[in-house]
């Protein structure tokens, strides 16, 4: 697999239902979501694309649209990232707009966890991977659509997507080799903050807001 540096993806194609305006370019201390994303994304990866069905401020960076209409969701997202990495890299990360406090050790931490796989499966100590993925997880919790994807699961993706299939991660995840990687929360004078909090609705922009408050 190809180690870091690494072509990365922000998903940002959603609807924003809950939260009634664009997340993409919500501000959080004065700045868009997006921003934030990138601010932490970027010393992390090589190349960076925003997969996005809507004009928006891609901040000087590729846009890319999802393969199919009708917004299938991050399934969606995840096959356009593979698209744009498949003649760049073996590997993509994906990383949704709405978490503005990804570690930025991510990258990192997932490509090792997938080079430890794949070294025990070299010397036997451990069955052969089958296109693994890496997936964050926080609070024994697991975080699937921030992943190391193997870009050569594309066709079966964009096949499982054509073919009217469910449209959760987790079921797509289902059978496939999996290695999770957990991360510590932040530690703030108020408490514990989970490094992959998500912005969904202003009630969660104000948590953000207030953690930022810290200084943490």
């Amino acid at each position: 697999m190809s180690g870091p540096p690494f072509p990365a993806v922000v998903l940002a194609g959603g609807l924003s239902r809950r939260m009634g305006a664009n997340k993409a370019e919500v501000l959080l201390a004065g700045k868009p979501l997006l921003a934030h994303v990138l601010a932490r994304l970027g010393p992390q990866a090589e190349e960076i694309a925003i997969n996005s069905n809507d004009p928006c401020d891609s901040m000087g960076y590729a846009r890319i649209a999802d393969p199919l209409p009708d917004r299938p969701g991050p399934l969606a997202g995840i096959a356009a990232a593979m698209t744009f990495a498949e003649t760049r890299a073996s590997h993509v990360l994906t990383v949704p707009v709405d978490s503005p406090f990804i570690p930025k050790d991510l990258g990192r931490r997932l490509g090792a966890a997938l080079e430890t796989l794949h070294a025990a499966a070299a010397t036997g100590h451990a069955p052969a991977p089958h296109q693994a993925i890496a997936i964050a997880s926080s609070s024994n919790r697991l975080h699937p659509v921030i992943a190391f994807w193997p870009t050569s699961l594309r066709h079966e993706l964009v096949s499982w997507l054509a073919e009217g299939k469910s449209r959760k991660v987790m079921d797509f995840l289902e059978g496939r080799s999996i290695v999770t990687v957990e991360f510590p929360p932040f530690e703030t004078p108020s408490g514990s903050f989970d490094p992959f909090f998500n912005v969904n609705t202003p009630q969660d922009l104000a948590a953000a807001e207030a953690f930022l408050a810290t200084g943490s």
